[in-house]
């Protein structure tokens, strides 16, 4: 999450939900409530806290320049919280809690895009948003035109091949 202003920011006023496979509507464990300070002009790193070495399958351990990266662990319990299991066709907001307004949205809720995700680049892609977007889609219900709004690139699909530049 950015913080492109020049105040920091107090996390704990805002949620990460998952809209999960075309849900109006979060689940309690598709919900987090976010803590610590985003300073100005700058960046917080989120994470499943899978720093467990000896993890496998979906529980193996985060990529070294992950952990070395993250900022704020969530709970890695996939019934506890699932709300960073995010396979590509989910939508998801950062909501202001205070207010109940989303600051930004991603992907359209209410719509399953199927399993490519939306315009078959929300999965197996990494995205950055293009430099002329500078405000948040907080328009819950307008079409998601991820190609208008994001640069996306393909993963390989050689796992030899993942590096952090080419995934995060």
């Amino acid at each position: 999450i950015y913080n492109p202003t020049d105040v920091a920011v107090d996390l704990s006023d805002y949620r990460l939900e998952r809209y999960s496979n075309g849900s109006t509507a979060p689940e309690d464990n598709q919900k987090v409530d976010l803590s610590g300070t985003l300073e100005a002009n700058s960046v917080v790193v989120i994470a499943l806290d899978k720093r467990d070495p000896n993890g496998v399958d979906f529980e193996s351990p985060v990529w070294d320049g992950l952990l070395d990266a993250a900022d704020l662990w969530l709970c890695p319990n996939y019934n506890v919280n699932n709300t960073m299991y995010y396979n590509g066709n989910d939508a998801l907001v950062l909501r202001k809690i205070s207010t109940n307004a989303p600051v930004d949205i991603f992907g359209k809720i209410g719509e399953d895009p199927g399993p490519t995700g939306w315009a078959e680049m929300t999965q197996n892609h990494t995205l950055i948003r293009k430099p002329n977007v500078t405000v948040g889609d907080t328009d819950a219900l307008d079409d998601f035109l991820v190609v208008d709004r994001w640069d996306g690139t393909l993963w390989s699909n050689d796992s030899l091949n993942y590096t952090l530049d080419g995934v995060f």
